[in-house]
């Protein structure tokens, strides 16, 4: 939940304000003033918050921190060794492997900057970003692949919690 923290919240303006400072492209900063403009001149007040700003400073982060969160498996204690392909695989995890229209869901909605390719993309990172679904296709699955996100004995918040619990002495 860390993006919607008042210490994530200024986290995220401060990097986007950065961002902007820092960039040597004149048309970031014309498009930081025309997005919001626009959404101002279409649908005032409310398109500018709803449309904008509460995205941009929330809801982006947040899925990105949930897409970091759920395409791996950082809190299991096990450490592994052998190839990059096997040591990745129990590190990532492939969500919704049973059912495409979730996968594809996910990848393009609420899982943007990993849209699902990660655990490619870790295995074999030099290949390139538009081979990576064909390659995903073609590996091994994961060590875990989750029935769901949130909600189950064998959802990806369910694992994470057991992993982070002490254990029992």
């Amino acid at each position: 939940m860390h993006p919607l923290t008042a210490r994530g919240i200024h986290a995220t303006t401060t990097g986007l304000a950065a961002g902007l400072r820092h960039s040597p492209a004149a048309g970031r900063l014309a498009a930081a003033a025309a997005v919001p403009a626009a959404a101002y001149l279409t649908s005032g007040w409310t398109g500018l918050i709803c449309g904008v700003l509460l995205p941009r400073l929330l809801l982006h982060p947040q899925l990105a921190w949930m897409s970091l969160l759920a395409e791996h498996t950082w809190y299991d204690p096990d450490t592994r060794a052998g190839t990059p392909a096997w040591v990745e695989a129990g590190r990532c995890l492939r969500l919704y492997p049973r059912n495409r229209a979730l996968a594809h869901l996910a990848a393009t909605t609420w899982l943007p900057y990993g849209d699902l390719h990660h655990y490619a993309h870790s295995a074999h990172p030099s290949i390139r970003w538009n081979y990576l679904p064909t390659l995903e296709r073609h590996l091994d699955p994961p060590h875990f692949t989750p029935d769901a996100l949130l909600l189950g004995p064998r959802s990806v918040a369910r694992r994470h919690l057991t992993a982070l619990q002490a254990p029992a002495v």
